[in-house]
């Protein structure tokens, strides 16, 4: 039932309903080439390097000031994960 579309760097996804609901081949063509551009600026490498970095500090810089179990301070760190 979402609007979603994502790209793991090997496969692109579009869920039905997003499919279903675009009207015409270029907007169809728009989506796939947005997630196609992600891979191309290489977003997803990107995105795992963040994320590696933020566990490692959320375990070890976090983790030793705040207990690790803190939801504001996960909260926090998927604020900055999801800047954009």
């Amino acid at each position: 039932d979402s609007l979603n579309a994502y790209t793991n760097g090997q496969q692109i996804v579009l869920s039905s309903a997003l499919w279903n609901g675009l009207k015409t081949e270029d907007e169809r063509a728009f989506v796939v080439s947005h997630e196609a551009a992600h891979v191309v600026l290489q977003h997803i490498q990107q995105t795992q390097f963040r994320r590696v970095g933020l566990g490692l500090f959320q375990r070890y810089v976090v983790g030793r000031f705040i207990d690790p179990n803190n939801q504001l301070a996960a909260l926090g760190l998927t604020l900055i994960d999801r800047r954009f």
